[in-house]
């Protein structure tokens, strides 16, 4: 409820000030370990600490990927492997969602899956694309199984083809030519 509740916040630093409060109830969640407590007795513990916690406006610390928004989660979660066959059938389960809510809440913050699947395989390119792979292996790296869809849609993303942007690469094109020697 706290969770849902609190205003999204940016990433920060993992760092609070320690309060008496909250060293106080950390303690108590620390020793639960070395006392014979209850199911019921160590949860009341627990929330005390996350209280003190959320009034230290600090909850988001212990939770992070709360403050994130789902297409931000989602486009960490792409990004493990941005090459992989996604679909919205298979990502959904992973959100907790229907194919249909994960559309629908994807909406609701201006997004949609297959604009989100393409910037992380095109952020993806490009740091392909520099560390001196092929347009064809970058293409193939990224999902797409058709170097000319991968070269229309880096054109469409960036303004040029992966050749014109590697051109404007020294360190790739230094790179190329020790490699060829």
């Amino acid at each position: 409820e706290w969770l849902s509740s609190a205003p999204p916040t940016l990433q920060r630093e993992p760092r609070l000030e320690v309060n008496p409060a909250l060293a106080f109830c950390f303690e108590l969640v620390c020793s639960m370990a070395s006392r014979t407590l209850s199911q019921a007795t160590q949860t009341q513990l627990l929330h005390g600490f996350y209280a003190e916690l959320h009034a230290a406006h600090a909850l988001d610390l212990l939770f992070p990927a709360n403050t994130m928004t789902l297409g931000e989660r989602l486009a960490r979660y792409l990004g493990v492997e941005p090459g992989a066959d996604h679909t919205l059938e298979t990502i959904a389960p992973h959100f907790a969602m229907s194919r249909a809510s994960l559309v629908r809440k994807l909406a609701a913050e201006g997004h949609s899956f297959r604009q989100l699947l393409t910037q992380v395989r095109m952020s993806h390119a490009l740091t392909l694309l520099q560390q001196a792979l092929t347009p064809l292996e970058v293409a193939l790296a990224c999902g797409y199984d058709s170097p000319s869809r991968f070269a229309a849609r880096f054109k469409q993303e960036f303004g040029l083809t992966p050749h014109q942007y590697l051109r404007t690469c020294p360190s790739v094109n230094a790179q190329r030519m020790v490699n060829s020697d």
